[in-house]
């Protein structure tokens, strides 16, 4: 398969990240801590990277993006610049879910779980096992309460994510401090997102990350459940 030139957004966290692969070269990231400034900071990312890349637009083959869970403003902002870019020229593109790219660069031990922290006393929680290296989903992703999160987890268990900031005591209580992944890895970062990609793209295993983007609804983040103006709203409607 040729080389091509790869450019991919992270947006779902706190953590803003872009970065960009040339055919032959190293990979170029930018990143910055702030849900609110994302779509201030995005723009700017992708027009010092391509300058720094020495590449047009047009010349971007691939275009990877971060499809949730997480933050749903961060995660429009993504789309919405994608969308963007694809309006001056049609590309390929790729999507895969946030606790997926975590999984991939955190997972030191067998068993693994990614917790993000979905606010309303819920967590997204996707567990992963490592065999021989490879890794491998376990569960769909769920959006759980913290006694249902911890029912999932042993004391062998690997856990990263957000969710471990405010629910740390409680994790405790079943997972030793040192089975925890630094805050460092708590994020998915665009870097690397087109790591994962190339390793998946140049190999023959048939577990896939990405999904390559295609109908219309593939253009739209994945939530995994509703906004809290929509639960109230539901909530509202019961009590009638």
């Amino acid at each position: 398969m040729r080389m091509s030139n790869i450019f991919a957004i992270s947006t779902s966290s706190s953590l803003l990240s872009a970065a960009v692969k040339k055919s032959s070269g190293e990979i170029l990231e930018l990143a910055a801590s702030g849900s609110l400034n994302h779509a201030e900071k995005l723009m700017p990312f992708v027009d010092r990277l391509l300058q720094k890349a020495r590449l047009k637009v047009s010349s971007v083959d691939t275009y990877l993006i971060d499809r949730g869970p997480g933050s749903f403003t961060g995660l429009r902002v993504g789309f919405a610049t994608l969308a963007g870019l694809l309006a001056l020229e049609k590309k390929d593109c790729y999507g895969c879910l946030s606790l997926d790219i975590m999984a991939q660069r955190c997972l030191p031990g067998e068993k693994m779980a990614v917790l993000l922290d979905a606010y309303r006393q819920k967590i997204y929680a996707r567990t992963y096992r490592n065999s021989a290296g490879r890794v491998r989903a376990e569960t769909g992703v769920q959006v759980l309460p913290l006694a249902q999160v911890v029912s999932l987890l042993t004391p062998e268990t690997v856990i990263a994510g957000n969710a471990v900031s405010r629910y740390r005591e409680k994790l405790l209580e079943t997972v030793p401090p040192e089975r925890f992944a630094s805050e460092r890895k708590w994020y998915p970062r665009a870097s690397n997102m087109i790591e994962a990609f190339l390793a998946e793209r140049d190999s023959s295993k048939k577990d896939r990350w990405f999904q390559k983007l295609v109908k219309t609804m593939d253009f739209l983040p994945l939530y995994f459940r509703l906004s809290e103006a929509e639960e109230k709203r539901d909530e509202h409607a019961n009590l009638r």
